[in-house]
């Protein structure tokens, strides 16, 4: 992710600039893993189908990982290549951490404060949905955030400039990617 991406010049820019000030591994791996989310919107649909697993049962097997994705994109050998690739990749990166039984993950922990990157991590997904705007209530509750206390992290990162908060009705904030 570290070639130059026209559409994601500046998100690539500021994830160098976070990791020069903190070149501790937890946080090269969750640049990594919000640049890989922006980068290849695939990805998000795995991390996303990680985390609605996990809400569920706690645990997420690589087969019903396997299944979920290819229930949407159909029974192609690429894509149960892509979803293992991507498993192992979140697995490499610590996000998803194997259990005793094979094939089988937990939550991994990032080992680091959602605060720091917020920003940075809150404009990755939004960039991987390809919208610029998103209800505060479905941030909050984003799958692919398995890793981290997703109502933390979008709190933390609506207070920078680059996003707007404004409410659609009583009950429904929308944030904005400027």
């Amino acid at each position: 992710w570290l070639e130059p991406h026209s559409e994601l010049e500046s998100l690539q820019r500021e994830a160098c600039s976070i990791y020069r000030n903190n070149p501790q591994g937890p946080m090269a791996r969750s640049l990594s893993f919000f640049m890989l989310l922006a980068v290849y919107p695939f990805a998000r649909e795995v991390a996303e189908t990680c985390g609605q697993l996990f809400r569920l049962q706690g645990t997420a097997k690589t087969e019903q990982i396997k299944r979920k994705v290819v229930a949407r994109h159909g029974d192609r050998e690429h894509i149960l290549r892509s979803v293992r690739n991507t498993v192992s990749i979140f697995s490499d990166l610590g996000f998803l951490a194997p259990t005793a039984e094979r094939g089988s993950y937990t939550v991994g922990k990032p080992g680091i404060n959602e605060e720091r990157i917020a920003p940075y991590a809150l404009e990755a997904i939004f960039r991987s949905i390809g919208r610029q705007q998103i209800s505060r209530s479905d941030l909050d509750v984003q799958a692919a955030l398995f890793a981290y206390d997703s109502h933390a992290l979008v709190a933390a990162a609506i207070s920078d400039p680059r996003f707007a908060l404004s409410r659609e009705s009583y009950s429904r904030e929308l944030v904005s990617l400027n």
